[in-house]
């Protein structure tokens, strides 16, 4: 069942409130504009559907991003949702060597999977990765939910992940909300060589920033990448 119980959009792109029915997990207290700015309480607004949304500035030539929703989008719809130009893109690549490569027209990635992460390199700066429902048109009434249950299965050995906490959180955090024991883990490290090692408690990353994709080496197979900790929306919004 949907926590949101409400279409988002609305008609014509517009949202609208909806009457919610009782939920016997849930109290339902408001419909929620997810659109619409709110009060976060520290003197600045913004709209839930942002909190959700990472923003990522790329720099030019490698940087390590991720797939933010919950549903496989293709290279190409997620340069248009981030309103970056193909030709600025040489290369998009994953952990196991298949690739997008715009000069050739070979995609062998098919689609960017949730939770996933990829590196990316760029001819040329200034441009934002960010995947946003209402331009991929993805946004439904479960669109909330289904951010909240993503998860990517790992394997043993490398992998790429990206934070999809609204929020950055420290790498123990992560690992908790994803039921990863630390030990299980040797390294996770960004595009620039900064890294989280446990076994020698170093920590270069000391955040892990939202959007930001990252290499996880891990000791054992059985695991996986889920969203991070995020502050209840409904105490946000004092529901």
């Amino acid at each position: 069942m949907s926590l949101f119980n409400r279409d988002l959009l609305g008609v014509n792109g517009q949202a609208q409130d909806y009457a919610t029915p009782e939920s016997t997990s849930r109290t339902t207290r408001h419909t929620l504009d997810v659109i619409s700015p709110v009060d976060i309480h520290d003197g600045s607004y913004v709209s839930i559907l942002d909190m959700v949304t990472p923003s990522v500035q790329l720099n030019i030539h490698w940087n390590m991003i991720g797939n933010t929703t919950p549903y496989p989008i293709t290279v190409l719809e997620a340069f248009a949702a981030s309103g970056i130009p193909p030709e600025a893109v040489q290369i998009i690549k994953n952990s196991t060597g298949q690739f997008w490569h715009g000069g050739t027209n070979v995609d062998m990635l098919g689609s960017l999977q949730p939770g996933q992460g990829y590196l990316i390199y760029l001819y040329e700066s200034g441009h934002t990765w960010k995947l946003d429902p209402t331009v991929l048109g993805t946004l439904t009434e479960t669109y909330l939910d289904d951010v909240e249950d993503m998860s990517y299965d790992l394997n043993i050995h490398w992998n790429m992940i990206v934070s999809t906490s609204p929020t950055p959180i420290t790498v123990l955090e992560a690992l908790a909300a994803s039921g990863i024991p630390r030990e299980a883990v040797q390294l996770i490290k960004n595009s620039t060589g900064q890294f989280w090692h446990g076994g020698t408690n170093t920590d270069m990353l000391g955040l892990l920033q939202p959007g930001q994709g990252y290499l996880i080496y891990l000791y054992e197979s059985g695991h996986a990448w889920s969203k991070g900790p995020n502050p209840s929306i409904d105490s946000l919004l004092d529901v």
